[in-house]
């Protein structure tokens, strides 16, 4: 449910090369030995975006520039956005995964800007972009993972591999979608229903459509925020004093793009729960008992944090209609806005509290979406769903991207509905894991599915 927004996007300004770096003709740091450039036959150009590059590179590998040093080597319109104590801040968190390598450099710098690909100490590569003003200044840098130019995870069969190696419990597909359903082009274990986290909000927005494309409610109507539908983050509605008004829209925004907990909630109890299970069957899922009564996010947070182990055990074992009287008596009796135990580190019951759905359920309701997006009324779904793509497309391999993904501690779901740039059939990936004892290696996790994807974006059918 804290589902993290992934961007992996490091710098969001400026950088500069003064003389106070220090830097030597071959890239290395005249103060401490330490090569910033390259042992794998690439070299920054001889040119003041490549004196910008020697410089990054020197801090990713383990200098730490000085407060005056950075501020000498950012333009003012950079510091206005970012203060020069982030960017230090920053680029001592990325030296911790040290050695930064330059492997190559995409396409032929200028003098003012390039594009250099960079291999950091676990294997994984990243993307940095730079740009200079006429005296030097970095204007402009960024920094980003790059799976997609990883050769380890150059074929399905390695994406395969490697997403079935990070948990217990995993799933992947890749599907094109039509009118005659899901195909899938790529798999692994199709069959395995998993916990979800957030990415059960897809059903409350589909419930929601259809509640649109039938008149009983309206994006433009105005929603009020209740107290007692207010959760925990991830979000910041809860932060709302109840009674404030939103339109239906801006629920749906926020539930999607910052997978906003109070949102989901409201929207939820708006539409109704039994609006929502019936969702699961119209879009075709497997067995939507399994997620009878579908909890709210605020009810959820009650079964795992904040009820007793009997209380808890109760709920396990009682019959869908007794469960649906003991959230009801739970809600009233507690408020995990109050939590104030151990924080939460460690998966908990995930295999029977949480959302579920197999890789083939969550494209039957990203289909169900989909068509939505297709009629007047509900199109705006698509909008919607485009507002966080998840991971960035560098090389803007898809015109279109929706996106919802999921994450609690040892739960991560990842799903797409895209668009490539080069042709216009619809397709599907999501990538899924579940580990009840441990929590995943999230990093890794994002980084294998962006490979998975950009194979999806560059793979034709």
């Amino acid at each position: 449910m804290a589902m993290r927004v992934f961007w992996m996007v490091a710098l969001a300004g400026s950088l500069a090369c003064s003389s106070s770096a220090k830097t030597t003709a071959d890239g290395s740091d005249a103060a401490t030995g330490m090569d910033a450039a390259s042992d794998a036959g690439a070299t920054a150009p001889a040119s003041p975006v490549g004196e910008a590059l020697t410089w990054v590179l020197r801090a990713l590998n383990g200098y730490v520039p000085t407060q005056a040093e950075i501020t000498a080597e950012l333009t003012a319109d950079f510091l206005q956005q970012v203060p020069a104590s982030d960017v230090g801040a920053l680029l001592v968190q990325l030296s911790q995964a040290r050695p930064w390598t330059l492997k190559e450099l995409v396409g032929t710098p200028t003098p003012s800007a390039l594009v250099a690909v960079l291999s950091r100490a676990d294997g994984q590569y990243w993307r940095l972009a730079l740009v200079v003003d006429p005296a030097g200044h970095i204007g402009g840098a960024q920094i980003q993972q790059a799976p997609d130019l990883d050769p380890a995870l150059a074929t399905w069969e390695e994406v395969v591999a490697a997403v079935g190696a990070l948990a217990p419990r995993a799933n992947l597909l890749a599907a094109t979608v039509d009118a005659t359903g899901c195909t899938p082009l790529h798999a692994l274990a199709m069959d395995e229903n998993l916990a979800l986290g957030s990415a059960f909000k897809l059903w409350v927005l589909a419930a929601v459509a259809a509640d649109v494309a039938a008149g009983r409610h309206a994006w433009d109507e105005m929603v009020p925020i209740q107290d007692a539908l207010k959760s925990l983050p991830s979000g910041t509605l809860q932060e709302q004093p109840a009674g404030t008004v939103l339109p239906l829209r801006a629920f749906a925004d926020h539930m999607i793009s910052i997978s906003d907990n109070t949102a989901a909630d409201h929207l939820l109890f708006l539409t109704g729960r039994a609006s929502v299970e019936a969702m699961l069957a119209t879009s075709g899922h497997h067995d939507p008992t399994v997620n009878q009564p579908f909890l709210s996010t605020r009810e959820l947070f009650n079964l795992k944090l904040m009820v007793s182990s009997a209380e808890q055990q109760a709920y396990l074992d009682a019959s869908i209609d007794d469960k649906r009287k003991l959230l009801a008596q739970y809600d009233a009796a507690y408020d995990p806005r109050t939590y104030t135990g151990a924080p939460w580190l460690a998966p908990k019951a995930i295999d029977r509290l949480e959302w579920f759905a197999t890789p083939g359920d969550l494209c039957g309701v990203m289909r169900t979406l989909r068509d939505a997006g297709a009629q007047p009324a509900t199109a705006p779904v698509l909008d919607v769903l485009a507002l966080n793509p998840g991971l960035p497309d560098a090389v803007k391999a898809f015109s279109y991207i929706g996106f919802k993904g999921g994450s609690e501690p040892g739960v991560m779901n990842l799903t797409w509905l895209l668009r490539r740039s080069t042709d216009s059939p619809w397709l599907f990936f999501t990538v899924a894991w579940n580990d009840p004892l441990h929590a995943l290696d999230e990093d890794r996790a994002t980084y294998v599915a962006g490979a998975g994807r950009a194979l999806l974006g560059r793979t034709q059918p």
